[in-house]
């Protein structure tokens, strides 16, 4: 008798799939590990890419992708070239290490691929910067292009 394997992705298409990917995304900014995040809503997630991630039946983690256009000739790419975008890629602290952020970022690859696409584009808000770059750069083979850094400076006489 076959086996289900440990880990599916598949498009979360229905309101109770969305509904799951916004749980998760509320437990992404209770972990307080990234600058910024805002809670999803659903009639935004509708008219993305959405994908849950289950290991061994469990809800995992979720990753939410558009397609894009260059709209401006910058450093890394030109005008007009189309991208596929992973706006959120998160998974559950308890499924970490498992290969499951790499797997999804492998069907946005591949997805990508069979559109024609040339280029994945990520921007992380990472309060962790060093983790990401590994995984993203080492393990997912992306190329680093840019780097926003910002420093709250205080009053001065206080």
């Amino acid at each position: 008798m076959p086996t289900e394997p440990e880990l599916i992705i598949r498009p979360a298409d229905t309101d109770a799939e969305l509904e799951l990917i916004l749980k998760m995304c509320d437990s992404w900014i209770k972990e307080d590990i990234s600058y910024g995040i805002i809670p999803d809503k659903i009639d935004e997630l509708k008219r993305q890419d959405c994908f849950l991630a289950y290991y061994r039946g469990e809800a995992a983690g979720y990753m939410v992708c558009e397609y894009g256009v260059t709209k401006k000739k910058n450093s890394f790419r030109d005008e007009g070239d189309r991208f596929y975008e992973i706006t959120e890629l998160y998974v559950l602290p308890e499924f970490r290490s498992r290969a499951i952020g790499r797997a999804m970022f492998g069907l946005a690859e591949e997805k990508a691929k069979k559109e024609g696409i040339e280029h994945i584009f990520i921007t992380t808000s990472t309060k962790d910067y060093r983790r990401v770059l590994e995984f993203y750069v080492d393990r997912c083979g992306m190329s680093f292009w840019s780097a926003t850094l910002d420093k709250k400076l205080k009053p001065r006489g206080c």
